[in-house]
Parts: C-alpha cells; structure tokens; sequence
C-alpha cells in the first residue's frame, strides 16, 4: 500500500503562526496595561519635579529634581525587567532570539540617549535647555520603537500609541523650553495612561 503524504491544514499553520507571534508580544511586552501605568506614572512624577526645579514653584533644586527622576526610572526599570524574564520564560528557539532582540535594541537606544545627554551637558546650554533637547530625543526613539513594533507585529494599537507619542514630542519641541514645555511632557505621559486603559480592554476582551 502507498502511504499517503497529509495534506497541507492552512488554518493550522496560520493557527500556529499566530500563537507564536502571541508568544513574542508576551515576552517582549509583557503585561501591557501595568507597564503603560507604570511608565506613565514614572514620567509623570519626573517630569513635574524637574519642571518644579526649573522654574521654582516647589521648594527643590535641580539636582533633587533629577535624583528623583532618575530613581523613579531606576525603578520603572527594575519591575519592567522582572515582568519580562518572568513572561518569557517559557520561550524558546526563535521567538526567544526575537525577544532577546527587542529587548536590546531599547537598551542600546537607552545608552545612546545617555551619551547624547552627556554630549549636551559639555556644550555648557543652560539647564532648562538641556533637560528640554534630552526628552525630545528620548520620546523620539520611544515613539519610533512602539511604532517599528507595531509595524513589525502588524498591531494597530501599538503603532499608532507610537505615532501619538511622535505628535506629542513635536508638540514638546515646538513649544521649546520655557515654563510651557509642561504641556507637551504631560501630552507623553498621557499618550501612557491611555495606553494602559486601552491596553486592559483588549487584555479582557481577549479573556471574554
């Protein structure tokens, strides 16, 4: 007897293949709606104290001020990693590497953020201006990467989140860096509490 070769299932492969890109979105952004809050709230609360310091209306330097920031973000960091290793550890193979990736391609655009930082600060700009230049381009490789994710997933939600947080940073850089420049930092964090209420609808809808 001839033994007969399966025949091709197309809606069991497409089903594999989407379980799979599941797979990668839960490693590389793991649990949605807490990271959106947390990240929200960290630049939130940064970026008043910042602006408190710049221009007074709390007694705080600006030393203080980016203290604070820079242990709220040390923070937002920490669980943010420890979400992730926890989401992908039942990964393996490809959808490992991808995330492995991904992680690190916001990593290296993190450093190259601070370098660019530690460049501004040698070109003696006032502090104001520095603080103003420095959130522009750290909301510029934020919004790029949601966006190139979004595309990369074929996500809507995560490509226009990225698309939103580029028109708040051109409002940031239009506005420049006066007293106003409020505005276009809480228009980001914004962008993040959205995010998070959207994100949870989904994450139910999905469970429903």
């Amino acid at each position: 007897m001839t033994q007969q070769t399966p025949a091709f299932d197309a809606g069991s492969a497409l089903s594999a293949l989407r379980q799979s890109e599941a797979s990668v979105r839960r490693a590389t952004n793991p649990n949605p709606p807490i990271l959106y809050l947390l990240w929200g709230t960290v630049y939130t609360l940064g970026y008043l104290a910042v602006h408190a310091a710049l221009f007074g209306w709390l007694p705080m330097n600006l030393p203080l001020a980016l203290t604070i920031f820079a242990a709220l973000t040390a923070v937002g960091a920490a669980i943010s990693a420890a979400l992730g290793a926890h989401a992908g550890k039942g990964l393996r193979g490809e959808s490992r590497r991808r995330g492995m990736f991904y992680g690190l391609t916001w990593a290296s655009g993190m450093i190259c953020v601070g370098f660019i930082v530690i460049a501004l600060l040698r070109l003696y700009l006032e502090s104001a201006t520095v603080i103003w230049l420095s959130s522009v381009i750290a909301t510029l490789l934020v919004g790029v990467l949601f966006a190139a994710a979004g595309a990369a997933f074929l996500d809507r939600f995560i490509f226009f989140q990225g698309i939103a947080l580029l028109v708040a940073n051109v409002g940031t850089l239009l506005i420049g860096p006066g007293p106003y420049v409020l505005v276009g930092w809480l228009a980001a964090c914004a962008v993040l509490f959205i995010g998070a209420v959207i994100a949870a609808r989904r994450t139910t809808n999905r469970m429903g």
